[in-house]
């Protein structure tokens, strides 16, 4: 038997609840000590159709229950192996790591191989093989962040239910879980995207798959300088053309070529560790394999498609379904917000003029007029806030490219102002509106959100820090960090819908107190 292993570590996520008559085996190994992690003893009350009564049990019920959904939709003659643990990983204010996983070998020419010098994540190697060809070790590494909810600096927690249904302001296991999961089953590229070199001068299974409609190949036939320039292009033009992804993305209405049913993938213009191993943020709406999490999603939709392309077998016949998440090919990132880096793909204004205020620390203040909106943008790709879940979040960058700024609303449904009022209001069929004098969700006071045929559409968003109520949620010396600046970039993403931004230039004033910037 010819075969090649290399070793590959990547972010990913998994987890495994029982499900009958599930046609692949995917374990989880505990790899935590004695009182940590999987094994943490703190007593907590049944949530969400998880039964488990400490802090432990129930995080390895979610990590399990994710697994099994796989479990349940692929087919494999050879068991899946994760070994996985609960540690501190990095988090911020602005952002954190919730998992991180992947594939732990990567394999070719082995007996069975579809093609030939081309490298699979090992648990499809062993499934296209009939056999382990790496037996003794997982098949995919996996930790997850322990201090998420204990202590991390993100103002959030992991729901560790079963039911789909976090509460406000938390994230949702499983679906990270899920996320990250289907990176290590083969959702991601060996390519060097600093160099575009192939690894150890071959193939990949996901990069056969990758073309780009600006450059005459796809990815395997590109040079290496190609590949580099491709995996920057952020103009919507990096596309999958596996026929399984292809026939099951009709759903989309953004994202997916009208031509050729190929599907965006992401290549924002400055590398990050989500770039090309994910679909793009253009996709409406949204899919679980996008770079940013957006919230509860228990299907891996598209995912599952991409790992049919690369040769995995459905058991059963897979429905696409939308939500978002970030990871990785060596070192992902899932940020709970924002994403660490600008989203490329975003409808852009014609006209930007963006305003941040400082008249002392803690009393700060930002506003932001997007007008005439180049492209016609329907009421969907603003979600919908009024009677769903959806999250509003506006990202700030500096000139460096750097996140300075995330504030998100998710008050579906909810009351603001004495008397109470619905926070949410729609416009007609155009989109969506809010207000809160009160400022309650993270400072935030208004957003507007229009649109209509191209030119038409509009979006504004103002917020200000409240010391009344003990609010900090734009950083205390934003004006600073803007000192001297020559640009910005501003996106007001929707969790559940698109995604709006530009970068202003035409900066009027940068004195540590006051930042206004237009574009034109």
């Amino acid at each position: 038997m010819s075969r090649a292993l290399v070793r590959l570590l990547l972010l990913a996520a998994l987890v495994v609840p029982s499900v009958s008559g599930a046609a692949a085996t995917i374990t989880i190994l505990d790899n935590d000590g004695a009182g940590e992690g999987f094994n943490d003893p703190a007593v907590v009350a049944p949530v969400g159709g998880n039964p488990g009564t400490t802090l432990g049990a129930q995080r390895l019920n979610a990590i399990q229950y994710a697994a099994n959904i796989y479990g349940a939709l692929l087919t494999s003659p050879v068991a899946i192996e994760v070994k996985a643990t609960f540690d501190s990983l990095p988090c911020s204010t602005m952002g954190a790591v919730l998992g991180q996983a992947g594939a732990h070998t990567t394999a070719r020419d082995f007996v069975g191989a579809p093609v030939a010098g081309t490298w699979y994540a090992i648990a499809l190697a062993n499934s296209l093989a009939g056999l382990d060809l790496d037996p003794g070790v997982a098949d995919i590494d996996a930790s997850f962040n322990k201090d998420v909810g204990f202590g991390c600096a993100l103002a959030t927690s992991l729901y560790l239910g079963l039911d789909g249904n976090p509460p406000g302001g938390s994230i949702d296991l499983v679906t990270v879980a899920l996320h990250e999961l289907t990176h290590g089953l083969g959702f991601f590229t060996l390519v060097n995207l600093t160099t575009g070199a192939k690894s150890g001068g071959f193939d990949d299974i996901f990069m056969s798959f990758l073309e780009d409609h600006s450059l005459p190949n796809q990815w395997p036939a590109m040079t290496s300088g190609q590949r580099v320039a491709s995996a920057k292009n952020d103009a919507g033009t990096l596309h999958w053309t596996g026929a399984n992804v292809v026939a099951s993305g009709v759903f989309l209405h953004a994202g997916r070529d009208t031509g050729t049913g190929h599907v965006q993938m992401y290549a924002p213009a400055t590398l990050s560790a989500s770039s090309v191993s994910h679909l793009d943020s253009a996709l409406i709406p949204n899919e679980i394999m996008e770079p940013a999490y957006a919230g509860p999603q228990h299907n891996p939709g598209l995912g599952l498609e991409v790992l049919r392309d690369e040769g995995w077998t459905a058991s059963t016949p897979p429905t696409t379904t939308s939500t978002s998440t970030t990871t990785s090919t060596s070192t992902t990132t899932l940020i709970a917000t924002c994403s660490p880096t600008a989203l490329g793909g975003c409808v852009t204004p014609a006209k930007t003029v963006m305003l941040v205020k400082e008249t002392s620390p803690g009393n700060e203040k930002l506003k932001v007029v997007m007008k005439q909106l180049t492209s016609s943008v329907a009421q969907s790709q603003f979600g919908d806030p009024v009677g769903g879940t959806s999250q509003y979040n506006l990202c700030l960058y500096d000139d460096t490219g750097a996140l300075i700024a995330d504030l998100n609303v998710a008050k579906a449904g909810a009351s603001c102002g004495t008397p109470p009022v619905s926070c949410w209001k729609a416009i007609s069929t155009l989109g969506y509106k809010y207000g809160d004098k009160a400022t309650t969700a993270e400072g935030v006071a208004k957003i507007v959100a229009k649109g209509g045929d191209p030119l038409k559409g509009k979006v504004i968003f103002k917020a200000a820090n409240s010391l009344a109520l003990g609010q900090a949620n734009l950083p205390t010396g934003i004006a600073a960090q803007l000192l001297n600046d020559t640009q910005a970039t501003v996106q007001i993403v929707v969790d559940d819908g698109g995604c709006f931004g530009q970068t202003v230039t035409n900066v009027k004033k940068a004195d540590g107190l006051l930042f206004k910037a237009l574009e034109p």
